[in-house]
């Protein structure tokens, strides 16, 4: 057994406290399956993601990667997960299928992704 005392970490914690207010509006999710260059950057993605979007998106996250036999050599499996949404008001699904065909077109135009 062993005893912690949170009072002697605590003096070299740097602890911040976050608050995010949640979303007044509701988010649409959309997931994209797509077959990557090993070494394409996850970053480079996100930020493309980002940028196509043109300021609707509010969250993207991996939801999962596969490397195997199914999948080409020097190619990764991924699929994430985009999360639109505005804090001004609901989007419409004509707004959000519009950003993200905008999406899709930018990761197979300039990253050379294919969409599975």
């Amino acid at each position: 057994m062993a005893g912690v005392s949170l009072e002697r970490i605590s003096r070299y914690a740097h602890l911040k406290r976050c608050f995010l207010e949640p979303a007044s509006f509701p988010g649409i999710v959309r997931d994209v399956s797509m077959l990557a260059a090993k070494n394409a950057p996850y970053e480079k993605i996100k930020l493309l993601v980002t940028a196509e979007a043109q300021g609707l998106v509010r969250n993207i996250s991996v939801v999962e990667t596969y490397q195997g036999k199914e999948v080409p050599k020097g190619f990764l499996s991924l699929t994430i997960s985009i999360e639109y949404g505005s804090p001004q008001r609901t989007l419409t699904d004509e707004e959000v299928n519009l950003a993200h065909q905008k999406v899709l077109s930018a990761l197979t135009g300039s990253l050379g992704v294919k969409i599975r």
